[in-house]
């Protein structure tokens, strides 16, 4: 009786001793934490320039293209650059890919098509647009428009072989 006793006044003391100080053990059964998440853009630039152009059989006088429409994409600001592998369209025979030595005998122009300025083409690069804001997701399209004066001095050339230049558009960001 007397282990029943001492047993019983523990368990009373071990409860009443739990409920004056919240000792209670318990396993948890949820549990919270916090994880950062950061990230940031990289700058990003996507260039589309226009499909090749043939002018067909150029006339005596002044040749223009239509628009030829430049897309650009860029989450920063931007420019563009113009430049070609040669001044003036020369003879090219079609079957080698190859340069001959007859030339037309004006320079090929360029104009960025809302300034209504033309310039020869040259093969160091020539500014198209500088400064330009970012651009809305579906970007920004530049267009150029190109010019080739044919006089009586030029010599119509045989088959396979016609007048050519390789334009090169450079679109770089922060200028």
């Amino acid at each position: 009786m007397k282990r029943t006793i001492l047993a019983t006044s523990l368990a009373t003391l071990t409860l009443a001793l739990t409920l004056m100080f919240g000792i209670v053990s318990h396993a948890a059964t949820t549990g919270t934490d916090n994880q950062n998440v950061s990230a940031n853009v990289t700058s990003t630039l996507e260039l589309a320039v226009p499909s090749d152009l043939d002018f067909g059989n150029l006339d005596i006088g002044d040749n223009e293209s239509g628009n030829q429409g430049v897309l650009v994409k860029s989450n920063v600001s931007y420019g563009i650059q113009i430049k070609a592998d040669r001044t003036d369209m020369t003879e090219f025979t079609t079957a080698t890919s190859t340069y001959g030595t007859t030339t037309l005998v004006e320079a090929f122009e360029w104009e960025e098509a809302a300034s209504g300025s033309y310039a020869d083409i040259s093969t160091s690069n020539a500014s198209v647009v500088s400064a330009a804001p970012a651009t809305p997701h579906a970007g920004t399209i530049t267009n150029v428009k190109y010019k080739q004066e044919a006089k009586f001095d030029d010599e119509p050339l045989g088959t396979g072989i016609e007048y050519h230049i390789i334009i090169t558009f450079t679109a770089t960001q922060g200028i």
